[in-house]
């Protein structure tokens, strides 16, 4: 065992040897203070592996001399730790320095050996040592948890093993030659992560910032193990001084003070207390805003609660601590407050509360005052409430103790009711004011649900009259059509053809009212798949419906159209129709309407051209496709446009407007060839 030991610690100290000579040559480029303290702690390392590799061997090496440098050597790494990170916990450090150091001195005077000091100085600094790495990296940002990462593995890898190997100590009442002789291995094999830490170690100091919740649960962690530390130094004490019956005592003296340590760190009012002790001791503030805030939103948008309103009362709760609440609202009507929702149950399974009416005291008060009322407070001193009378079944349960306004632009919305808290308890300015920014916050997120459910509710009717709008559009083009054949019936009554044309206008009226019944039928459901059609016909039948008026619009390129569409015949027809009747509205009875398609590239471009007023380019920006807006005052719908654009990008293709004041416009059909 001896060979094993010696050769471990020798590995180490060649380890330890050539991470001080690469750290030295390193130094002669950078100089910092946290370079400086790594170096120092190597050689003191490189030193306590030669001792006790010599310790190992035959060479007499004074336990005093191994136990100083095994100290010596764990003060030595906290000195870097604290270097790197100088704010690391600055007024609860101390105290817990000072705390391990007293264990140490009672450990040593209860031993009365070199090897009990070794044991308890060890975990002493192991502790240390886990606890300001665990405090380094936790709180460190993304960047320096990078660069720390590897240093934190290393000093965190030596701190465990001695703590395991010295609380082995402690428990077989002497050191295991095992482990002892394995430290040297472990050693020499953390020595890499050692180095790459000093590689990416910064070049100035981190500054650390230590949440409330990590210095909690470190300061639970540490008085545990103080605790159990002082339980089995007594339980020591009552075997050496019991007798007879020391051992029998001893071993009920530490079951039950293990029970007692359980139901303690499981107590919620112990755990109140210790929070209330280091916000008032170690904090300026009672709470972390920023944690607070975090959790805070965190909890109005997760998905755990059925509804806002849930969630609202559970995101406030929580905040103190609180283990239950009810939201009340103002109702419809507006002359009471109803309970709206419960957490972490409904309002029935707390009781539901009656309505506060609008005219009781308590929402005069709170209307006027805005103040938060602390129901304890209130029967305890009346008169800070000016004596104001609450709902009786708010004095009823002794369970309730606050209760929170909500306002939204001045105006009361709505209040918490809160369950009272795990003492101690007092609800202080920060946790009032805390309750006013929350309930402030709840306001805007409560009128902000209720204006979406309006929107919500406001789109069925919004899509109900779009489609009317849309349905007296087309009706009106076709009550056009009979108008103008009932306007010449008196005139052309005789006339054979005009009885022809009559005839074939009503036809299409027909035709078209039947296929807006049709496509009104059809409309939610799945798109239909149209068979190509011959775009010149198409064309040919918009523009014989609009020659009826002047100027007469005329198809220039009809011959060579030979292009085919995938569309629905009358729908194409009719939104052609619409361009070429705004074109007619645009442009004088002298002037010209046209229509020319060209063919490119699978797509087909079907232009209507005119030599009118034309339009301006922030017409054509904001207001040409919007619907319902139309510039022909009660004449038009304003639709028509909106139809021609939504139709062509219905059928994969677009639309696109070229015009200029008193240049004419062009509107084009950029629509895809079908095969």
């Amino acid at each position: 065992m001896a060979l094993l030991g010696i050769t471990g610690y020798t590995l180490a100290t060649i380890a330890w040897l050539v991470l001080g000579v690469l750290l030295a040559i390193a130094m002669r480029r950078a100089t910092s203070a946290a370079a400086r303290r790594l170096l120092l702690a190597v050689a003191i390392s490189v030193a306590w592996s030669a001792v006790l590799a010599l310790a190992d061997s035959r060479v007499r090496v004074p336990a005093l001399v191994v136990a100083g440098f095994e100290l010596a050597r764990g003060a030595a790494w906290l000195y870097v730790l604290l270097g790197i990170a100088p704010n690391v916990m600055p007024r609860l450090l101390a105290p817990i320095a000072w705390g391990l150091f007293a264990v140490w001195a009672i450990a040593c005077f209860a031993w009365h050996s070199v090897a009990g000091a070794l044991a308890a100085g060890g975990i002493m600094f192991a502790l240390l040592l886990l606890l300001v790495v665990e405090q380094l990296y936790r709180n460190s940002g993304a960047s320096a948890q990078r660069s720390l990462k590897y240093l934190a593995l290393g000093i965190g890898g030596l701190a465990t093993f001695d703590l395991f190997m010295y609380a082995q100590a402690l428990l077989l009442r002497g050191l295991d030659a095992v482990t002892w002789d394995a430290r040297g291995y472990v050693s020499a094999m953390l020595v890499p992560f050692l180095a790459l830490g000093a590689r990416r170690l910064p070049d100035t100091d981190l500054r650390v910032f230590v949440s409330r919740q990590a210095t909690f649960y470190t300061t639970t962690f540490l008085a545990a193990g103080l605790y159990l530390l002082v339980m089995a130094a007594a339980g020591y004490a009552i075997r050496r001084l019991g007798g007879d019956w020391g051992e029998a005592v001893r071993a009920l003296f530490l079951v039950g003070a293990f029970a007692v340590l359980i139901a303690l760190m499981t107590s919620a009012v112990l755990h109140r207390r210790l929070r209330v002790f280091l916000s008032k001791h170690f904090y300026a503030n009672k709470y972390d805003y920023r944690v607070e805030w975090l959790r805070f939103s965190k909890t109005l948008s997760g998905s755990d609660e059925p509804d806002v309103y849930c969630a609202s009362v559970h995101a406030v709760a929580q905040a103190l601590d609180s283990p239950a609440g009810l939201l009340f609202l103002r109702d419809d009507s507006g002359r009471r407050f109803v309970p709206a929702a419960g957490w972490p149950v409904t309002p029935a399974g707390l009781g539901q509360p009656a309505p506060v009416a609008q005219d009781d005291d308590m929402i005069a008060f709170l209307q006027q005052r805005r103040w938060i009322i602390d129901l304890v407070e209130r029967r305890a001193k009346p008169l800070r409430y000016d004596g104001v009378a609450v709902p009786p079944w708010l004095d009823a349960d002794p369970r309730l103790r606050i209760v929170a306004p909500i306002f939204h632009l001045d105006a009361l919305v709505g209040f918490f009711v809160l369950h009272d808290p795990p003492p101690p308890f007092e609800l202080a300015f920060e946790d009032r004011d805390l309750l006013q920014m929350m309930g402030q916050h709840v306001a805007t997120l409560l009128a902000q649900h209720a204006s979406d459910q309006r929107v919500s509710e406001l789109s069925q009717f919004e899509t109900y009259n779009r489609l009317t709008a849309f349905l007296m559009h087309d009706l009106k083009n076709c009550a056009a059509q009979l108008s103008l054949v009932v306007g010449n019936a008196v005139k052309h009554r005789h006339n054979p053809e005009f009885i022809d044309d009559a005839i074939a206008t009503i036809a299409n009226t027909s035709e078209r009212i039947t296929r807006l019944i049709e496509q009104l039928r059809r409309r939610g459901a799945e798109a239909r798949v149209y068979p190509p059609v011959h775009l010149a016909e198409v064309i040919s039948l918009a523009v014989e419906r609009c020659k009826g008026r002047r100027p007469v619009p005329t198809f220039v390129n009809e011959a060579q159209c030979r292009c085919m569409v995938a569309a629905e015949r009358e729908q194409l027809a009719t939104a052609i129709e619409h361009v070429l009747r705004n074109a007619q509205d645009a442009t004088s009875e002298a002037g010209m309407v046209s229509v020319d398609v060209a063919n490119a590239g699978g797509q087909v471009r079907l232009t209507v051209r005119d030599d009118g007023v034309g339009m301006d380019e922030e017409f054509v920006r904001q207001q040409l496709f919007r619907p319902f807006h139309s510039t022909k005052g009660s004449k038009g719908m304003g639709i028509g446009a909106y139809q021609a654009r939504e139709l062509a990008r219905s059928l994969g293709g677009d639309v696109e407007v070229e015009t200029r004041p008193g240049a004419g416009t062009r509107f084009s059909f950029i629509l895809p060839v079908a095969s």
